[in-house]
C-alpha cells in the first residue's frame, strides 16, 4: 500500500510547489493636485482619463489617495474637505463610475491618508472589453484661503497565467512520478 501512495504524494508535492500566478499591472494613472480656495467654500473637480484597450477578462481596480490639508489662518481644525458625491476619489471604467471609492465624509486639517480600496472588475460588465479608465477627485473645500494637496492613483491589474515552461516542467515531474510507480510494480 505504501508503495502506491508515495509516488502520488511526490506528484502532489510537485504540484503544490508550482509557481503561483502573480499580479500584472496593466496601467496606472497618477494625479497630483494642489488647490487653494478663497474666502467662501469652493468646489473642486479633477478628472484624468487614459486609453488602455481594448482589454478583456477580469481585473482588479485599485484606488488610493494621500494628501495634506493646510489652514492658512493657523486655526487648528479650521480646514477641511467634504465629499460632494459619495467619495472624494472615484474610479471610472469606460465612462461608468465604480460603486466603490475612497475618502468618504468630512475631514479635518493636517495629513490625509493614505487610504485605498480594491474592486474586482469583469470586462463582460462593460460590453466584453475595457477601452479606457479614469480617476476623479471631487471635493468641497472649507474656504478661508485654505490649501489642499492630494496625490491620487488608479491602477488596473490582472493575474498572469503561469508561463508555459513552468507548466511543462510540472507536467514532466508528474509523469516521472507516474512512471516510477509503474517501474516498481513490474
Amino acid at each position: 500500500m505504501r508503495e502506491r501512495i508515495v509516488p502520488w504524494l511526490l506528484a502532489a508535492g510537485i504540484a503544490l510547489t508550482a509557481p503561483a500566478a502573480s499580479a500584472v499591472i496593466i496601467d496606472t494613472i497618477d494625479l497630483t493636485v494642489s488647490a487653494t480656495d478663497f474666502a467662501a467654500p469652493s468646489e473642486f473637480s479633477f478628472l484624468s482619463t487614459k486609453p488602455i484597450g481594448p482589454v478583456s477578462g477580469q481585473f482588479q481596480s485599485l484606488l488610493s489617495i494621500v494628501g495634506t490639508l493646510t489652514d492658512s489662518t493657523g486655526n487648528p481644525g479650521g480646514v477641511g474637505v467634504a465629499a460632494v458625491d459619495a467619495f472624494l476619489v472615484t474610479g471610472i471604467i469606460d465612462g461608468m463610475p465604480l460603486a466603490t471609492g475612497v475618502g468618504a465624509g468630512a475631514l479635518g486639517g493636517g495629513p490625509y491618508g493614505p487610504f485605498s480600496v480594491a474592486t474586482m472588475i469583469d470586462a463582460a460588465d462593460f460590453g466584453g472589453s475595457i477601452e479606457s479608465f479614469a480617476v476623479r477627485l471631487h471635493f468641497l473645500g472649507s474656504g478661508d484661503g485654505d490649501s489642499y494637496s492630494f496625490t491620487v492613483s488608479h491602477s488596473l491589474s490582472t493575474l498572469a497565467a503561469p508561463e508555459p515552461a513552468s507548466m511543462a516542467l510540472l507536467g514532466m515531474g508528474v509523469l516521472g512520478a507516474g512512471f516510477s510507480r509503474r517501474r516498481r510494480a513490474t
